[in-house]
């Protein structure tokens, strides 16, 4: 839960108490967390993270984790085979099979049963583009209007509906990763319903924005799968509110210059996310304080099967403070990461990141990074298959 008016005690790591009021000790450092929002570290299971840059492998990829811990993030789930650096936040491995969205049917019933047998977490993107393999945006009268091959909605129903076939014939334990329409998010609800053992995330962009933010041809607005209709983002909405969908990603992907400045139906899809991932969310009215602080931080780690974090007396001191009245506009004075290919560029927000506690130690503080605080890092692995 939220904290919003109660003091919080951290030792070695650890929190130690959790009071109404707490007498400051000599010695002890504050951090002024009024008006703000105390929460767990921010938890993403869906961000890509770059292994090359302009700036060398290494550097470009601490520069994105450092804009990870600037965003409140401080677990990062990815499937990207990183190289071990010094100093980061935490980096884990998908903790099962993972599939990406070009696997053939035949090859997840295979990792639907290893998984099964061994109480695996199967991971899994639905293929969107199956039977539309030049499909570069949603299917509507705008990619019509803008000479664009679409991508149906019933494209991704389908692979959804098979997907969940495949979870209740090997009572498989199966995560499907950035549901997208409105349907899809039925599905998931009905087969939660029947019992059927299926968690589903979706990603900020499609709780933020439509199909229209490609106008223009934006190459930042080319995700996977594609930006729906505001009937779907309704849906969306409505899928975390009441828990059909259970988290919520970042969908970070990075793209250089050299992607976005050629033409549309070319460059890969993906876009930038971290840093638009909590105050996005908490910036939907129609879905509770509380819930949506759950749908990044305690489910994301549910769908994993990892350890929950909390703010609890004896738990390890993960912890965001969160001011939501702070506003700003995301451009390049303000952009946390090292590459720009956000659909968000120019538009404001509302709430951002002020202190950030990291296994107990001070890592960002009154929205700067303390960089000689960083944690070393203890371990970064590739995916197990």
């Amino acid at each position: 839960m939220p904290y919003t008016s109660t003091d919080l005690f951290i030792d070695e790591g650890v929190v130690v108490s959790i009071k109404k009021s707490l007498t400051r000790r000599r010695g002890e450092e504050v951090l002024d967390a009024t008006g703000c929002l105390v929460v767990p570290g921010v938890v993403d299971i869906g961000a890509r993270l770059v292994t090359s840059g302009a700036f060398g492998r290494d550097r470009a990829l601490g520069n994105e984790l450092k804009g990870a811990l600037l965003s409140g993030v401080t677990t990062i789930f990815s499937s990207t085979e990183e190289v071990a650096l010094p100093t980061l936040p935490r980096v884990s491995a998908i903790k099962g099979v993972t599939f990406g969205s070009e696997a053939r049917g035949i090859e997840v019933v295979r990792a639907a049963i290893e998984c099964s047998a061994r109480g695996k977490v199967l991971y899994v993107v639905p293929s969107v583009t199956r039977f539309c393999p030049s499909g570069v945006m949603h299917e509507s009268p705008l990619s019509f209007e803008m000479g664009l091959e679409g991508i149906p909605a019933a494209a991704e129903e389908a692979a959804i509906a098979e997907l969940l076939e495949i979870a209740r014939s090997y009572r498989v334990r199966m995560h499907i990763a950035k549901i997208s329409t409105a349907r899809s998010v039925e599905l998931v609800r009905r087969a939660k319903a029947e019992g059927i053992t299926v968690t589903a995330g979706v990603s900020v962009h499609h709780l933020l924005l439509t199909e229209d933010a490609v106008r223009g041809f934006d190459a930042s607005a080319k995700l996977y799968p594609p930006l729906r209709s505001e009937e779907d983002r309704v849906a969306l909405i409505g899928g975390v509110r009441d828990g059909a969908i259970d988290c919520v990603v970042s969908d970070h992907h990075p793209k250089g210059e050299e992607e976005m400045n050629i033409e549309f139906a070319r460059t890969p899809f993906g876009s930038i996310g971290l840093q638009v991932m909590l105050p996005g969310i908490l910036g939907l009215n129609d879905i509770a304080t509380e819930r949506a602080i759950d749908a990044v931080t305690a489910a994301p780690a549910r769908c994993m099967g990892a350890e929950v974090q909390s703010i609890a007396v004896g738990a390890a001191a993960d912890i965001v403070v969160f001011d939501p009245n702070s506003e700003w506009t995301l451009d390049r004075d303000t952009n946390l990461s090292g590459w720009r290919n956000s659909p968000h560029w120019g538009a404001k927000f509302k709430g951002r990141v002020r202190h950030v506690v990291l296994g107990g130690r001070l890592v960002v503080q009154d929205g700067k990074f303390v960089e000689e605080q960083l944690l070393p890092q203890e371990e970064i692995k590739k995916v197990s298959n």
